[in-house]
């Protein structure tokens, strides 16, 4: 088990019911409190929605019955103009109608509208009209001039093809009026003119907001249904040991993906690293040291594969044949973490030293960074944005433009944080923190902390944490009662408790690109592989007393 030396920041081995009122439509709910919708509203709604599923005469029907309007005759007439062109006459009933705010937006909505008029005259090469347009309609109206100049621009194109590619425009008899028409409907009353598929708008906000609030989902082909409320079976989530791996003899204290996901690397106190084929789990390379490693990290192509943790050298690997390629020597203290630059070409790594260092893989080191005593670092893929974790309780948040760290953020946590993860757009980052036993979610745009997730233990050790599922909406960390717990991010709510290691659970990682696997690394020098049951056993129910399938 890896804990933090106290004194210098280093690694050490250790169904509703309804009645109708003449006004208003009461949803009176299960547990006797009522919603009110409006009858009118709901009625037009369902006038709308017949009409878009082609139940014309039944949506005539039931206006006739029930007294009341989709639409006004003007709404009406300003939505065939814009679908058929007459753009005068739709700036005319324009004016009659209610928008949603002020002057300026009535002159950002003649701005669109004459915006079509000007690309649909010069798609039909009348340039001089739509000269026209340009200069006594388009640029009084004082908007947007940097589309006035793109739009001025067009005025050189020499065919129709040119107008519709230079303007990202599909012409008028594409789906450009349509278009429009759904801008429109933004500025305009809705209680007037209703927006394009209201109903089906609403139905998908249901589905969204069921989704956020199923604690298991994890699925992108889940099954939503209008008669019941949409939740997953937990037992579709990945809570089974598929497999164990026993080929280390020693505590396996990190492991990392390849970001293909075909490839992963353990780390191990018995001076190993393992290159597993993550498919298929078969031992394809043992990498021996004369001192273990704590941290690898894998470059961009998945070919080299930097090992560092122990003293003050990185190692770098060939991934393929399994050879040292490089010894590198820079630091003064224990190198404790590294990320690739997306070039595959450069790297940067973080040590005790309170240094970084950005080298390129000959060995050469072309820029060094004075900071704090670094433990952990993580950089997003595009490799725009880089996030380091100090032993003085410090998150430091940094642009990379052109090689160069710009510091644009800092974060101070209460307690001395384990590990780091980042989402993928690099928003979210995840800490681990020794005491209390928590891991923390902060928002680095906000530069605040948003949840805490609570429930494992951890005391002097390094416990890794990590993102996981569809969306990355688990967390999921390792724990020192030697367990893997994961929670639902949303939610901070501990939605398993895996049992299965007999030592503390020092990593766990979730495969990329696989929404239903994850893998955990232990001093009972295992990694054991999650995954979702077979058919077979799901089909038998094969549970154990905790209501997960037996292992």
């Amino acid at each position: 088990m890896l804990s933090i030396n106290s004194s210098n920041g280093i690694c050490t081995s250790v169904s509703p019911r309804t009645s109708v009122t003449n006004k208003k439509l009461t949803l009176t709910q299960q547990n006797g409190s009522s919603e009110k919708i409006k009858k009118g509203e709901l009625v037009r709604l369902i006038m709308q929605s017949l009409q878009d599923l082609g139940y014309q005469n039944v949506a005539q029907q039931l206006q006739k019955e029930a007294e009341i309007e989709l639409e006004s005759k003007t709404v009406q007439d300003f939505r065939q103009a814009i679908l058929s062109g007459q753009f005068p006459l739709a700036e005319e009933l324009l004016s009659t109608l209610t928008l949603v705010q002020s002057q300026q937006t009535m002159d950002h909505v003649k701005f669109l509208i004459r915006e079509q008029r000007y690309l649909e005259l010069l798609e039909a090469k009348n340039t001089m009209k739509a000269l026209q347009v340009l200069r006594q309609e388009l640029t009084p109206l004082g908007q947007d001039v940097h589309r006035l100049h793109q739009l001025s621009s067009l005025i050189l194109c020499s065919s129709p093809e040119d107008v519709k590619s230079q303007a990202n425009w599909d012409g008028a008899e594409g789906n450009s009026r349509e278009q429009l028409l759904q801008q429109l409907e933004a500025f305009v009353d809705p209680s007037i003119m209703i927006p394009k598929s209201r109903m089906t708008t609403l139905i998908h906000q249901a589905f969204e907001w069921q989704q956020r609030h199923c604690l298991y989902h994890n699925s992108e082909v889940a099954e939503y249904s209008l008669f019941t409320d949409h939740r997953c079976d937990e037992r579709h989530f990945p809570t089974r040991t598929i497999k164990v791996l026993h080929d280390h003899t020693d505590e396996v204290w990190h492991i990392s993906f390849s970001r293909d996901g075909e490839r992963m690397a353990s780390v191990s106190k018995d001076s190993t690293c393992i290159i597993w084929d993550a498919k298929t789990f078969k031992n394809l390379f043992v990498l021996k040291s004369n001192q273990p490693a704590t941290y690898s990290a894998w470059s961009p192509d998945g070919s080299l594969l930097l090992l560092c943790g122990i003293d003050s050298n990185l190692r770098l690997w060939d991934t393929n044949t399994g050879e040292l390629l490089y010894t590198y020597e820079g630091h003064s203290d224990q190198v404790t973490s590294c990320v690739w630059l997306p070039s595959g070409k450069h790297f940067i790594s973080g040590a005790c030293d309170k240094l970084m260092c950005l080298w390129k893989t000959d060995g050469t080191i072309l820029s060094r960074w004075p900071t704090q005593r670094i433990l952990d670092m993580k950089i997003t893929d595009d490799g725009t944005r880089m996030v380091t974790m100090s032993y003085e309780k410090s998150i430091t948040i940094y642009d990379i433009v052109q090689l160069q760290l710009k510091e644009i953020g800092q974060l101070q946590e209460s307690y001395t944080m384990t590990s780091l993860s980042l989402t993928n757009d690099g928003r979210y980052a995840l800490t681990n923190s020794q005491s209390p036993d928590e891991i923390h979610l902060w928002d680095l745009d906000e530069r605040k902390l948003t949840k805490t997730y609570c429930g494992h233990q951890q005391g002097n050790f390094i416990i890794r944490s990590t993102f996981g599922g569809l969306e990355q909406s688990f967390i999921l960390s390792g724990s020192e009662d030697n367990d893997v717990y994961v929670w639902s991010r949303e939610h901070e709510y501990v939605l398993e408790v895996l049992e299965g290691h007999e030592g503390r659970v020092n990593c766990v990682i979730w495969y990329p690109g696989q929404p239903m696997m994850f893998a955990s690394a232990s001093d009972d020098h295992t990694i054991r592989i999650w995954g979702l049951p077979s058919e077979k056993e799901k089909v038998n129910g094969q549970m154990n007393s905790k209501g997960k399938l037996r292992i």
